[in-house]
């Protein structure tokens, strides 16, 4: 899953990489998702953003 590329442009950057399902999977098996947790959503936020 991923942006529209419809959706990007100079003046709207893309902010979020792309993902799959299997890739939210791995980070549920990996990652302490509590309340004190990281979120998927933030694995996923480009650094330039």
């Amino acid at each position: 899953m991923e942006t529209a590329t419809e959706l990007v442009n100079d003046q709207n950057p893309k902010k979020y990489r792309e993902s799959s399902f299997r890739d939210f999977l791995n980070f549920l098996s990996n990652n302490d998702v509590g309340p004190q947790g990281k979120t998927y959503k933030d694995t996923l936020k480009l650094k330039n953003n």
